[in-house]
């Protein structure tokens, strides 16, 4: 017997466009290719960035979690997990299959890269293989040789010269990164970090704390 779903679908559609539009919905999933992006500077000013950047393509996206790798050129301390949506535990236990250091709060999953580039690359691939949505790198500190081609996979990069670095820095920056693939902006708004923390583990809008060019990119990628 038909399932009730199955007979209300014919009640309003014919067979063929019901089949049609469950083939096209389906493709549709097949096709959604989660935006990639990496945050780069200081350590103070790449976080909070990161962490708006990553709830805006979460709200763009309308993903049920969001992936945010951190690595930096020193140890830094483990981000504690929390209460977390049923999306972002699902994340965390492939990712722990995966042998990645995860933890999920809101719907955030923030996975610990190795300090070692030899090791925090490999981290990175198999952490956004396995992520199925959104994915964001945060790099915090002189970066090696060995992450740009990585880098260069990215659909966007946002720098955050921070308020130490003069304009012409940024500039600079930007023009290094000229041969990757997506694109490349300059972020010049500060940010605070326990707002950015609270607002990127909720599903409140984050545009107006990012600023204007880096909200025009997320649009183009997401």
């Amino acid at each position: 017997m038909n399932s009730l779903r199955d007979r209300a679908v014919a009640y309003f559609v014919t067979p063929e466009a019901a089949q049609t539009g469950e083939a096209e919905r389906g493709d549709a999933r097949a096709a959604f290719d989660p935006p990639t992006a990496g945050v780069l500077g200081a350590p103070a000013d790449v976080a909070p960035v990161a962490a708006l950047l990553s709830a805006e393509l979460r709200l763009r996206t309308k993903a049920g979690c969001v992936l945010l790798a951190d690595w930096s050129a020193t140890e830094t301390p483990a981000t504690r997990a929390g209460a977390a949506a049923r999306p972002a535990r699902q994340l965390t236990e492939r990712l722990a299959g995966r042998g990645l250091d995860a933890r999920a709060q809101g719907r955030v999953v923030t996975v610990r890269l190795p300090v070692e580039p030899h090791a925090a690359g490999p981290a990175w691939r198999r952490a956004s293989a396995a992520a199925r949505c959104p994915a964001v790198w945060a790099l915090s500190g002189p970066r090696p040789a060995d992450f740009d081609p990585l880098l260069g996979e990215l659909d966007l990069i946002v720098l955050v010269p921070g308020a130490v670095a003069s304009a012409d820095v940024g500039r600079l920056a930007v023009g290094a990164l000229a041969d990757t693939r997506g694109l490349v902006v300059l972020s010049t708004r500060p940010v605070s970090g326990g707002l950015a923390r609270m607002l990127a583990s909720s599903s409140i809008a984050t545009s107006r704390l990012l600023g204007a060019d880096v909200v025009r990119a997320v649009r183009a990628v997401a």
